[in-house]
């Protein structure tokens, strides 16, 4: 049946749809203009703050960033402007309009509407088939191409990512960005300083020479400008770091939330693969270059089921730790101080921290190695690809169980450790507060034995839902949940299957 309207009337319709038609492209030129036009006058930087190794690929949406805490891809960093940093308390920072704006489509359904609209006029008018083309193919193209229409806030969005972590939490991204680039898959040292390991940062930086993403932790208190400017002292003075490092400050007033700067540094690096390493270990070999220049191993990080450990070491008189100079640089220079008794696995009296990784095998071997007697106090220092891989639970707060909570549950989600024959770390000395160690431990203790048992659970409902329990990616899973009371009747397995 089709609707019969005079020729005057007809003709009428069809002029006010050709006014809607040249309005709705007004507005869409308009939109497109601001949207991806010359953006040259804006008062922001419109640089994304999760810059790639490529320099163009994003994977999550772009962000604009505050142009006052970003640097120079091309030049050195001027000096920061810390009085925007430290007059107002991070509740106060939080609302005065300094935030990252996250944005996303929310058009759609307008613009959907608008083509509806269209269409359904001209097939009553009976348009021309090519004009009504046309309009569709514009519409089309506008809806996927989208708009602008909602914004979220930098610490709105932040307050998701790290939820488990203690709040508030002032995050500043890139507060120094280093200028080099780097090829995606190269190996970031993500790491964690705090204000007595600056100068220790600048040394990985000019002995490393390549990416490193630290999050560093500055109290917002009295003493938070004085730091700043140590902070921007070192940056400044080093050109390794001004080129190299990415610095993203935690401002806060909670100590030790080491699982989320681990995250932080982690969630900010720019390329694939990373390396969670604590600052005061020195890199002894290059084992950057041997994992690149070998296709095999690369093929293994790829895959995302293969975690690289670097053994640790430790000189048995604190004393002769304290020159990097003086560390060895090859393994059989490091075999020699061995047997010497002068330098021995990183906290040998207690064994479960390092023991997995098996020093005798690793003594006499020249080939990778997987790790098979694994401890959930395991605590190796490893390579790994970023994306896909667990993060540090940010539940765990203090020294204790924290990086082995991190290290347990990307073993559990089907991650193997291989270590590698011919690379090793050794440790720089320095003290530890005891007395705040011993007090967290016991904390932490508890969380972590509560925690490995809700792990389990959850990564063999995981395993169970998507087919993969009896898949090799569960193994690790089976074997070192069945070690708790209660997981195999929880999970319904007879007791011979376990083994």
């Amino acid at each position: 049946m089709r609707l019969e309207v005079s020729p005057s009337c007809s003709r009428g319709f069809k002029y006010l749809l050709v006014l809607y038609t040249v309005i709705s492209l007004v507005l869409t030129a308009n939109h497109f203009y601001s949207s991806h036009g010359d953006r040259s006058i804006s008062t922001q930087d419109t640089t994304p703050i999760f810059p790639r190794a490529d320099g163009d690929e994003l994977i999550i949406p772009n962000l604009d960033f505050p142009s006052q805490q970003r640097q120079s891809q091309t030049s050195p960093p001027p000096p920061h402007n810390f009085a925007a940093v430290t007059k107002q308390p991070v509740s106060e920072q939080s609302s005065q309009g300094n935030d990252v704006v996250f944005s996303y489509d929310n058009k759609g359904i307008y613009i959907y509407t608008h083509f509806l609209f269209l269409i359904i006029i001209s097939c009553l008018l009976r348009v021309e088939k090519r004009f009504s083309n046309c309009i569709s193919c514009i519409y089309i193209f506008y809806f996927f191409e989208g708009a602008t229409t909602q914004q979220m806030s930098e610490s709105y969005v932040f307050s998701k990512i790290f939820s488990d972590a203690m709040s508030p939490v002032n995050l500043k991204p890139f507060f120094y960005q280093g200028t080099e680039s780097f090829e995606k898959d190269d190996i970031t040292m993500a790491t964690l300083v705090t204000r007595n390991r600056f100068k220790v940062l600048s040394r990985l930086a000019s002995h490393y020479q390549g990416p490193i993403s630290v999050a560093i932790h500055v109290n917002d208190d009295e003493t938070k400008e004085e730091v700043l400017g140590e902070l921007d002292t070192v940056y400044q003075s080093n050109p390794d770091m001004q080129k190299y490092v990415d610095i993203h400050l935690v401002l806060d007033n909670f100590d030790r939330q080491f699982n989320l700067w681990r995250n932080v540094a982690k969630f900010f690096s720019r390329t694939d693969y990373i390396m969670m390493l604590d600052v005061d270990f020195h890199l002894c070999t290059n084992f950057r270059q041997r994992i690149r220049s070998n296709p095999k191993i690369m093929e293994m990080l790829a895959s995302g089921s293969t975690a690289l450990v670097v053994p640790a070491f430790e000189y048995v008189v604190g004393d002769d730790g304290l020159d990097w100079h003086m560390f060895p640089t090859t393994k059989e220079a490091m075999l020699e101080e061995v047997n010497a008794g002068k330098l021995d696995m990183f906290h040998k009296s207690w064994l479960k921290g390092h023991g997995s990784t098996n020093y005798t095998k690793w003594y006499e071997s020249s080939d990778l190695y997987k790790v098979i007697d694994y401890n959930f106090s395991y605590e190796p220092y490893i390579i790994y690809k970023k994306d896909g891989s667990p993060w540090c639970d940010e539940r765990f707060i203090g020294y204790g169980a924290n990086k082995a909570a991190c290290l347990y549950e990307i073993f559990l989600s089907g991650i193997d450790y291989w270590v590698l024959p011919n690379d090793f770390l050794i440790h720089q000395t320095h003290e530890y507060p005891e007395a705040t160690r011993r007090k967290e431990r016991q904390y932490n203790r508890k969380l972590y034995s509560n925690f490995r048992e809700e792990l389990c659970l959850r990564y063999a409902r995981v395993f169970v839902a998507t087919g993969e329990w009896d898949s090799p990616k569960a193994d690790n899973l089976r074997e070192e949940c069945q070690k708790i009371r209660g997981f195999r009747s929880a999970m319904n397995i007879p007791a011979a299957d376990a083994q």
